[in-house]
């Protein structure tokens, strides 16, 4: 089973940008080449050469080279794929608005075929607008950034008070809800892992 060729998994494409991305990690952590092929269990020739896009590493040269990173083999396809993806957005969501309230809206900001690793919310209160009480189904943080207005973060019973460019950063399992405590609407920006499960519990 050793003797047999490595299958080789990735488009010439893809292959370039993990190279690029290899390349990138290592400079920026200041490893040097023959050390990066060392953590990684290769040959530093085949590390050059998968850095410079020449050779395809197989899924299980692709794990042995994350690991040198700290990274999965998933995190590193994930991250190489958005690396080479630029996408431009026109103002506003792009994607689905999937929860609405009385004086509330909560949508996608990324269309929904395009590739991510977190979820990237636009929360919009009307004033005196507020969400539900809601929920996660599992532990997982959340970031929350005031982009414009004045709104009420209440987590567990304890509130946050937060004005524009103010944020908060808390689990989702917790149970909680936003309000806008302003006289003008209030958007603000909400980063979580993405394919997050929350829902609103009943009034």
């Amino acid at each position: 089973m050793e003797n047999m060729p490595e299958r080789k998994f990735a488009s010439v494409e893809r292959t370039m940008e993990i190279g690029r991305l290899l390349h990138e990690l290592r400079v920026g952590r200041g490893i040097s080449l023959r050390e990066a092929a060392r953590l990684a269990g290769c040959a530093p020739s085949f590390l050059s050469q998968v850095e410079k896009g020449r050779s395809s590493p197989s899924l299980e040269s692709l794990e042995r080279l994350a690991r040198a990173f700290d990274l999965s083999a998933l995190e590193l396809l994930n991250l190489a794929q958005e690396r080479g993806s630029t996408i431009i957005l026109k103002e506003g969501p792009q994607g689905q608005t999937f929860s609405r309230w009385s004086g509330g809206e909560l949508s996608h900001l990324l269309p929904f075929h395009v590739p991510a690793t977190m979820s990237l919310l636009l929360l919009e209160l009307k004033p005196g607008g507020r969400t539900s009480m809601r929920v996660s189904r599992q532990a997982m943080k959340e970031l929350g950034v005031v982009l414009s207005g004045r709104v009420e973060c209440n987590v567990g019973g304890t509130v946050h008070q937060l004005g524009e460019g103010e944020s908060v950063y808390f689990d989702l399992i917790t149970p909680h809800f936003w309000r806008n405590l302003g006289k003008q609407q209030a958007r603000v920006l909400l980063v979580n892992p993405n394919f997050t499960q929350v829902f609103d519990l009943p009034d």
